[in-house]
């Protein structure tokens, strides 16, 4: 595929969204439900959505306690 054709395709797929009133953004950033049914999901990479879960919690959950370490150590 070409760059111009690229082009063109992203264009007809811009036109598209808007006759039928979406915007790529919403589908591109919104905030997704854990339990929500992904295209992939009917693949098999032989790691489970609960264990891509649970790692996506614990990684949120220490990019949190480093703010907060960073922010104490600030206030001293």
């Amino acid at each position: 595929m070409t760059a111009g054709e690229s082009i063109l395709i992203l264009i007809t797929g811009a036109k598209l969204f808007d006759e039928c009133g979406l915007t790529m953004e919403f589908y591109a950033s919104r905030k997704r439900e854990y339990d929500e049914v992904m295209p992939w999901d009917h693949l098999d990479y032989y790691i489970s959505k609960e264990f891509l879960v649970r790692e996506k919690k614990r990684r949120e959950l220490l990019r949190l306690l480093s703010i907060a370490e960073i922010n104490v150590q600030h206030a001293e």
